[in-house]
């Protein structure tokens, strides 16, 4: 018994211990001979047994497909492989390959999850919050960070320029072959429409999220709200805040979010925003201003929601948005004028449009007239503001017009006898006496309209500008129609003119009312006759109901919240001028959001003190003036300013104008956002669930704001979110959630 093993029991010891036999592969390996397979069951040792085939109905399954491929065995029949694990079945079925797909190791390859074993995750649901993120050392090779940071880098590309998921497939093929000498882009996984999906909506959108939550916790901010007029989507609200960003010493504007509103009603779509704020965890309280679009029965001033929006924050200042109250001033006006002029405007455009025989033919006719290339424009019946563009377009090619549709109307023509009389109509329109001085006072007036409202379609810190502007323009239009003597008089406010006195005591004669250079050139040359008188009432009464809009919908006057901001202004805060108010309390009373918080004989105290030491500024802020600084770098300026001791002087008052800066104007920050939209959502992605449209904009919003794709730097948070799978487990528990509501193909495009 001294030659057995001693740690084996007597039974086994007295049998002979024969060596395994080992099967030699062609390799020169050996390996344990395999052991017959023996059935289960009696029953099963007389069953035939079938193999089965390949289906190649398998290669266009849609969970198979990426990772699916045939094997073509001599012999015999075909076996499946995944092409991602690098594994055969020699025995292809579909509960086998359904299988697999479930498996962590099929997951991770898919997908590109490079898992660390010295992780862990902070939260069940897979979620990891930035500050915890950013204090966790995990340790890493700098090769990953370096693949993850390309992948990411790569995955802003196609967020911030819009292109669908699909291309950062083929665009992760491309980089090895444009850089065969870098190792990065040949340690990238395949970056399919999943993983570009879930990097850039559970990745970069998300880190914009939390960034964009730290900030408005801390600081007040106003929010700028509209709906979306596209009917291929279900509604839709646009929330777009502007803070005042402390880095950049200027007030920004960035979206918050997309709602995708389940009852349209204001008190559905006040629950909506403050669903939004409240998943952020941000105060409502922080909330100081609000800027809707006037002309929405659903968010309008005359609406439940603003109601709603002031029971819940009562100093709210709301603001009308100047940039839709603009054109629907000249709508209201556009209801003086004769109906022939929208009539014919809308004519030429349909009958030119309906044929591109016509089009080429206008075109020859334009370029024997010398006129420019231009397309025909399409009169916009729901924006006023597109009336301008589409009459200087018409009077720019107006005898070529004439011309054409004199040719349209001949016996010779191919129309029918409807285009004929059509042509006709609107030939006889376009040579009729008044027709073109109607066209040329209309461009003149729209004109300085148009020019108003631009300044308010710019992005930039225009508060201060307001009043001035508008007062300004107003009284440019009154000068058109109302007598000097009227509008100089300095015992006369200009918001008390009655505009409907018909008197000779404050409107000029019609003879004497400007209707511009190139019409009074044309009533020169081409006498109205009789007609004239008529002409001269109908431009008056539209000077008239524009001037009468435009003093309903904005304060003229020098006491109004507009007006008073002028402080904000640093060639007026310095200087000792009669445009500097004495006190800031007329103002913070009409704002007392903006003064909570602050000690108003200290606020007064320091403004009182600020031209005071208006050299030091100067050489602060050198070379640039006063006139020319950007109010948010300057009043950053003021507030960083120091005692001996290290304390701040101007704190409250830095800090008060900073948050003026972030008052609405307009609402055109939202309409941004549905441009931005319209260029993602095309015919191949109209089911975009809108929380995916959300999280584009987003990312896009990310990137853009650290200087584009390639000068961003991840954030080490996301780095490591990446790396560690984090961001396929919030696409999980995303599904998860949503798993009724949202499909794969709302969360990614189709493309393949």
């Amino acid at each position: 018994m001294s030659d057995l093993a001693p740690d084996l029991p007597l039974s086994m010891a007295r049998e002979k211990v024969e060596p395994k036999k080992l099967k030699t592969t062609a390799k020169g390996e050996t390996s344990p001979k395999p052991k017959p397979v023996k059935p289960k069951r009696k029953e099963d040792a007389d069953k035939k047994w079938y193999v089965q085939r390949f289906n190649k109905k398998w290669l266009a399954h849609p969970v198979f497909k990426r990772w699916l491929v045939e094997v073509e065995n001599e012999g015999g029949p075909s076996s499946a492989k995944c092409k991602v694990c690098n594994c055969f079945f020699r025995n292809p079925n579909k509960s086998a390959l359904n299988k697999h797909v479930s498996t962590v190791k099929h997951k991770d390859r898919l997908y590109g999850i490079k898992r660390r074993s010295k992780t862990s995750l902070s939260k069940s649901d897979g979620t990891m919050s930035l500050q915890q993120s950013t204090e966790n050392e995990v340790e890493s090779r700098p090769m990953e960070d370096q693949v993850a940071i390309a992948e990411l880098k790569l995955a802003g590309y196609v967020a911030e320029h819009r292109l669908p998921f699909s291309q950062a497939e083929h665009l992760s093929l491309l980089l090895p072959s444009l850089c065969p000498d870098s190792e990065i882009p040949k340690n990238m996984e395949l970056m399919h429409n999943v993983k570009a999906s879930y990097i850039i909506q559970q990745g970069i959108a998300y880190q914009e999220k939390e960034e964009l939550a730290e900030i408005l916790k801390n600081q007040k901010f106003s929010i700028m709200v509209d709906d979306c007029t596209d009917q291929s989507v279900p509604q839709i609200l646009a929330v777009v805040v502007r803070y005042f960003d402390e880095n950049n010493s200027e007030s920004v504007d960035r979206l918050l979010g997309i709602i995708e509103v389940e009852e349209a009603t204001p008190a559905g779509v006040f629950n909506s925003i403050k669903n939004l704020v409240d998943q952020y965890e941000i105060p409502m309280g922080n909330i100081i201003g609000l800027a809707t679009d006037n002309n929405s029965s659903t968010l309008g001033s005359k609406s439940e929601f603003q109601t709603l929006m002031k029971q819940e924050i009562p100093k709210l200042f709301v603001m009308g948005c100047i940039w839709h109250s603009i054109p629907l001033c000249a709508s209201y006006a556009s209801r003086c004028l004769p109906s022939w002029v929208e009539n014919l405007l809308c004519d030429i455009e349909t009958y030119l449009t309906q044929s591109s025989k016509r089009t080429c033919e206008l075109q020859m006719i334009m370029e024997a007239f010398n006129n420019p290339n231009h397309t025909v424009l399409k009169l916009s019946t729901a924006r006023w503001s597109s009336w301008g563009t589409v009459i200087s377009r018409v009077l720019e090619y107006y005898e070529a017009l004439k011309l054409f549709f004199e040719t349209e109307q001949t016996e010779d023509s191919q129309n029918d006898k409807d285009e004929k009389e059509k042509a006709m109509e609107i030939y006889k329109t376009l040579t009729t006496a008044g027709t073109e001085h109607m066209l040329l006072f209309l461009n003149y007036v729209l004109e300085k309209v148009d020019n108003m409202n631009k300044q308010f379609q710019a992005q930039g810190e225009l508060i201060y500008h307001v009043h001035s502007t508008m007062k300004n323009s107003y009284i440019d239009i009154l000068r058109l129609f109302i007598r000097e003597a009227v509008i100089m008089d300095p015992k006369c406010n200009i918001e008390e003119i009655d505009l409907g006195d018909h008197s000779t005591g404050v409107r000029k004669p019609l003879k004497d009312v400007i209707v511009g250079g190139k019409c009074t050139q044309k009533l020169v040359s081409e006498s109205l006759g009789d007609s004239e008188s008529h002409f001269r009432q109908d431009a008056c009464n539209f000077l008239v109901q524009l001037s009468l809009q435009l003093g309903s919908r904005f304060e003229m006057s020098d006491t109004s919240t507009l007006a008073l901001t002028c402080c904000v202004n640093p060639a007026v805060a310095v200087d000792f001028t009669d445009q500097r108010p004495v006190s800031l309390m007329p103002l913070a009373m009409k704002l007392p959001d903006i003064l909570d918080g602050k000690n108003p004989d200290s606020l007064d105290d320091q403004w009182l003190r600020l031209p005071f030491i208006k050299d030091s500024l100067e050489e602060a802020m050198y070379p640039v003036p006063f006139n020319e600084c950007p109010p948010g770098t300057f009043w950053t300026t003021v507030k960083n300013i120091k005692d001996s001791e290290g304390e701040s002087i101007f704190l409250d008052l830095g800090q008060f104008m900073c948050d003026i800066l972030t008052l609405p104007l307009t609402s055109a920050a939202v309409e941004r956002v549905f441009a931005e939209v319209n260029s993602i959502k095309t015919t191949a992605t109209n089911r975009f669930h809108a929380t995916t449209l959300e999280n584009r904009l987003l990312a896009m919003q990310h990137v853009k704001k650290n200087g584009g794709c390639h000068l961003w730097q991840p954030h080490h948070a996301l780095v490591t979110a990446v790396m560690d799978g984090i961001c396929y487990q919030r696409y999980e528990t995303f599904l998860r959630q949503n798993k009724e509501a949202v499909t794969p193909s709302m969360l990614y495009d189709p493309y393949e």
